[in-house]
């Protein structure tokens, strides 16, 4: 077995894997040595180049797939690529289409969804986005308007003037005197109170009062209930499809897989924790991110911040040959982006 040299390359070493690196990642076949020679323009031999890469291929940061063939990066050449050679370009397209979104008028929820798509269009990846949780909310107010003999609109203002308005079907007609006197017993109740602690008390009361609106108060009190549920993280997905036009993730039973995680949403969320837990952009390489079906895949990820400084995070996944100079800018500003818009509007 051919051991691995922990060794950093040579200058001349690191020219010639940036050159590979760069031409496989816009190629996408392996990449000979007289291509190399070309490219790089260093003035050096055949033999020589040959040695090279030799070295790099012991040190594990190439690898060729037959003896004759030419070379194609590795994961750990890829993050000695990143972490060390790359030219990272000015995304300067990018803020055009983000400075579009902006001008838009859309709730925070909208401009985020437009900046995933718009993220997605302009990698030509899939994009993924988390929505946090928020801080926890307080009850502030609730009303009750009759629409028909079995339905009641109730509108729930939080403490953070969010308006949810929901559709109660209702098993007896609720005269206008009934619906204003549950809603004032609610209001004098609950006012200023966590919705996360109202379940409890409230449940009590309605147990002992048996009353004509308990019915009401119940169906309000699962509209509280939904309210402070819906407040777990929430990951949009965008641009799936661009993935079945990347050769290396075209086998359909590979897409089968990637598809259910996307849908299952399970391990993105811890994916994307990582990044929440350790600040700043985030590049995972292959095996790096820790889930098999994302071995062949790399994954570029960004925190941003909400109004109540909850944390976020963007990113995209794309195969391990994506333009990382181009893509992880464009991921970085576009965190900054929905950071700076919505503080902006707080």
């Amino acid at each position: 077995m051919t051991s691995t040299k922990e060794t950093t390359p040579s200058a001349r070493a690191q020219k010639l894997l940036k050159v590979l690196i760069e031409r496989y990642i816009h190629e996408g076949i392996p990449v000979a040595s007289k291509a190399l020679a070309i490219d790089s323009g260093m003035d050096l031999s055949p033999a020589t180049i040959r040695n090279i890469l030799s070295d790099l291929e012991d040190q594990g940061l190439i690898s060729s797939i037959h003896t004759s063939s030419g070379r194609v990066p590795t994961d750990k050449g890829y993050r000695f690529f990143v972490d060390a050679l790359v030219n990272f370009d000015a995304p300067n397209k990018t803020l055009d289409s983000l400075t579009e979104i902006e001008h838009s008028t859309q709730s925070n929820q909208g401009l985020i969804k437009s900046a995933s798509d718009a993220l997605s269009g302009i990698t030509k990846l899939a994009s993924l986005i988390s929505i946090p949780k928020q801080k926890q909310s307080y009850f502030t107010k609730i009303e009750f308007l009759r629409l028909s003999t079995d339905r009641v609109l109730a509108v729930l203002i939080l403490d953070n003037y969010e308006v949810q308005n929901r559709v109660l079907y209702v098993n007896k007609e609720f005269s206008t005197e009934e619906l204003s006197l549950c809603a004032s017993y609610l209001n004098e109740r609950l006012s200023g109170r966590l919705l996360s602690e109202i379940r409890k008390d409230l449940l009590a009361d309605l147990t002992s009062m048996r009353t004509s609106i308990s019915e009401l108060m119940m169906k309000a009190l699962q509209i509280t209930e939904d309210s402070y549920s819906s407040k777990d993280t929430e990951i949009l997905i965008s641009g799936e499809t661009n993935l079945m036009d990347i050769k290396e993730l075209a086998d359909v039973q590979k897409l089968k897989q990637m598809f259910d995680a996307f849908s299952q949403k399970r391990d993105l969320i811890h994916l994307l924790d990582k990044t929440i837990a350790s600040p700043g952009i985030k590049i995972y390489i292959g095996k790096e991110s820790g889930y098999e079906i994302f071995d062949e895949c790399s994954v570029v990820t960004a925190p941003y911040k909400t109004a109540d400084d909850s944390i976020g995070v963007l990113g995209v996944i794309g195969p391990t040959r994506m333009p990382y100079d181009k893509v992880v800018p464009i991921v970085d500003l576009t965190a900054k982006f929905i950071s700076s818009v919505l503080k902006s509007d707080n």
